[in-house]
């Protein structure tokens, strides 16, 4: 009886354990976006997590040292959201220099960052910055 009750006791803790809602460490920031920038024409495609409220970063400094970059310039034709995290996060392609402004969210999955929505045209993006509010 008494090792029917410990073998009872055992499972029953096992369970509860087990079926407990996971939680979300630490160390993982609530506030993010992912999302992946891509050239059509060669099919390079690499993926960042940005944290909302963080500084602008140009494009070379989150895409360094990437299959994006050919002869030092980052090169892209689009941008699409992958894992907004669901709070409302707005984020832009800004490139300062022509005055355009591109924006990517859970409402507008996928910027086209080379400007024509007929074609892809491989776009040198190294000095567009992006941020998430």
């Amino acid at each position: 009886m008494k090792a029917s009750m410990i073998i009872a006791s055992t499972v029953a803790l096992f369970f509860s354990g087990a079926l407990a809602a996971p939680t979300v460490p630490a160390h993982l920031p609530s506030d993010y976006f992912t999302f992946s920038l891509i050239n059509d024409q060669t099919g390079a495609s690499e993926i960042r997590t940005v944290i909302r409220g963080e500084s602008p970063v140009t494009l070379a400094e989150l895409f360094k040292n990437t299959r994006l970059v050919q002869g030092g310039h980052v090169i892209a034709t689009s941008a699409q959201a992958l894992a907004p995290s669901g709070r409302a996060i707005k984020c832009v392609f800004t490139n300062l220099p022509a005055g355009k402004v591109f924006r990517l969210n859970d409402q507008e999955p996928f910027a086209d960052l080379d400007g024509n929505d007929k074609a892809a045209v491989p776009t040198d993006v190294t000095d567009f910055t992006f941020e998430c509010e």
